[in-house]
């Protein structure tokens, strides 16, 4: 135990720290003023945007260690800037479409019947519209508790409500899986299956795209399986040999959605052999159990915690998520997500007080460089009296 504190400790003295809000602010403060409107809109389907993939904003945020930045208007739901996801060669986006977040039953199963009242459909932008109306009065707020966002599952650590111009703010705490792609390997789901194509460092794709996963398992090492029994059943059609029917209901309640240890890698990582516990009610105790899976239906445990943060400022939602661990080259701001609320409370308050300066508060400021998303100007230019009170 000495010996893993010293090498943890070490690692954090060759690790970076980020800066500071107020630290970044004074080092940037240009960025920081940098809104939907000082900035020009990327679109990945029209050239000429391009390069307005890289927003300043997310810039600033990112040298205070937050990522996975997204500033979205409400009133159409465009994302008015995000992030940048060099192997999607886009901007972080809300999910286009709705998913479905799968609830853990008490046997520590997931329950994958659709119309289970525990089974939910999310879409993304229902759940930013709930905090945006809840976030109005402190009695309202109150039920806010957390929200499916990013196929994650996030809980409520603090809210403050919306004060006369100031918008509210929430922020949750959530834990993340993490993708096992090989780095420079990009995947998408085509006809219920999985396939890979490498990326330069500009993603790019380039080579041919391959069936064979490309993914970083290997035995002794402890990942968890997809929630998603869909995804599971046609992942594992064509391997007959690791499945059979009459074991199937079993094989799906005691793996899908569990923390599991690899015990094998098998058929150029498209099958591992895995382990987990499971709660045996014949013997009113726990039992290890090993199923076969397919290698695209395993995802890396969380690292640790991640909070999710959004913030009301006008017609906009900024969001911003941040680590509460350590990675390869940074130190975490905290290990305390409340004095990371107060910085951002006082982002959200300080944006909202440059109101009409930022176009934030009315929808009558004239988008004189073109910088606005075209669905965001349309609305502003159909909804000119349109105020912060409405």
């Amino acid at each position: 135990m000495k010996a893993e504190a010293a090498a943890a400790k070490k690692a954090a003295k060759n690790r970076l720290n980020f800066l500071t809000f107020t630290e970044a602010k004074e080092a940037a403060e240009e960025q920081y003023n940098t809104g939907p409107y000082e900035f020009g809109y990327y679109d990945y389907n029209t050239a000429a945007t391009w390069g307005n993939a890289n927003h300043p904003f997310c810039e600033f945020m990112g040298s205070c260690g937050y990522h996975s930045i997204q500033v979205v208007h409400t009133k159409t739901g465009t994302l008015a800037f995000g992030s940048y996801v060099v192997e999607k060669q886009n901007q972080l986006q809300v999910a286009a479409d709705p998913y479905y977040a799968y609830a853990i039953d008490v046997d520590g199963s997931v329950i994958t019947n659709k119309e289970s009242p525990e089974t939910k459909l999310v879409t993304e932008m229902d759940g930013l519209q709930e905090f945006v109306a809840k976030s109005q009065s402190e009695a309202s707020f109150r039920s806010f508790l957390g929200m499916m966002y990013q196929q994650t599952k996030w809980k409520k650590v603090r809210n403050q409500e919306r004060d006369t111009d100031k918008g509210g703010v929430s922020v949750m705490r959530g834990k993340k899986r993490r993708n096992l792609n090989t780095p420079g390997w990009s995947s998408k789901v085509e006809n219920g299956h999985m396939s890979w194509c490498q990326y330069d460092s500009e993603g790019t794709p380039f080579g041919e795209a391959t069936w064979d996963p490309q993914v970083e398992i290997e035995a002794g090492m402890k990942a968890c399986v997809t929630k998603d029994s869909e995804f599971f059943y046609n992942a594992m059609g064509p391997h007959t040999n690791y499945y059979n029917n009459e074991t199937w209901d079993q094989h799906v309640k005691e793996i899908l959605g569990r923390s599991v240890n690899v015990v094998e890698v098998l058929e150029n990582k498209h099958i591992a052999l895995v382990e987990t516990q499971i709660y045996d009610p014949a013997t009113k105790d726990d039992k290890t159990v090993q199923w076969h899976v397919p290698g695209e239906c395993l995802e890396g445990e969380p690292e640790g915690d991640t909070l999710l943060f959004l913030g009301e400022v006008g017609q906009f939602i900024y969001i911003a998520q941040m680590n509460l661990f350590g990675t390869d080259t940074h130190n975490p701001r905290s290990k305390n997500p409340n004095p990371l609320f107060s910085e951002y409370v006082s982002l959200i308050n300080g944006l909202n007080d440059m109101g009409e300066d930022m176009g934030f508060h009315g929808a009558d400021r004239v988008d004189e460089d073109g910088n606005l998303h075209p669905d965001i100007a349309t609305w502003m230019a159909n909804n000119s009296e349109w105020t912060y009170e409405d």
